[in-house]
């Protein structure tokens, strides 16, 4: 399955160190792109989703570089006016009722 990554600063809850998470997900352009917080999404072939004003995408963090922890939690990412604006670590599942991977939050 096609997805793409978003990579974000943060401290591991386990071993403590400052790392680089590769967080994957399901919007946009499919084509295994890699991004950063800020960066304009992609739209052309094999596309999952719409453009949309403000969507919140579910993301699946990678495993800790520094320790190897694989983590069980899923992370909201933000998009607004198709920049991803912000990937944190989600304290619900808002997808777990959702048909998609991502929600539509304002069209």
């Amino acid at each position: 399955m096609a997805f793409n990554v978003v990579t974000i600063d943060e401290t591991c809850p386990v071993c403590a160190n400052p790392i680089r998470r590769r967080v994957q997900f399901k919007y946009g352009e499919l084509r295994a792109h890699e991004y950063e917080l800020g960066d304009v999404l992609r739209w052309g072939v094999n596309e999952e989703g719409v453009p949309a004003k403000l969507v919140l995408v579910e993301g699946v963090p990678e495993e800790c570089p520094a320790c190897g922890d694989d983590p069980e939690w899923v992370y909201e990412i933000v998009i607004r006016d198709n920049v991803i604006e912000s990937a944190t670590r989600g304290t619900t599942d808002p997808f777990a009722e959702a048909d998609n991977n991502y929600i539509i939050v304002e069209p």
